[in-house]
């Protein structure tokens, strides 16, 4: 799992993301986005699992574009974000 705690702008682009999973009640399986400016650009998450957003979970700005997300899972909230 990937922790986004900068306030700087962080930007993924054509990455593929697969079974990341956080555990005991964590958040984001792939990415957990606590503050700044987040872009995800042809990015692609698969399998990902957690307790609030399976593949990514998101707490500031966030823009997606062009992505994919295919059988992310949460256990409690947002099963892709």
């Amino acid at each position: 799992m990937i922790k986004v705690t900068s306030t700087a702008d962080v930007t993924f682009s054509g990455v593929h993301f697969m079974s990341g999973s956080v555990t005991y009640g964590g958040s984001g399986g792939c990415i957990y986005h606590e503050s700044g400016y987040l872009t995800l650009e042809d990015v692609r998450f698969t399998l990902c699992s957690g307790y609030n957003g399976g593949a990514v979970c998101s707490h500031s700005t966030l823009n997606v574009l062009d992505s994919y997300f295919t059988q992310n899972r949460a256990s409690n909230l947002g099963g892709a974000m």
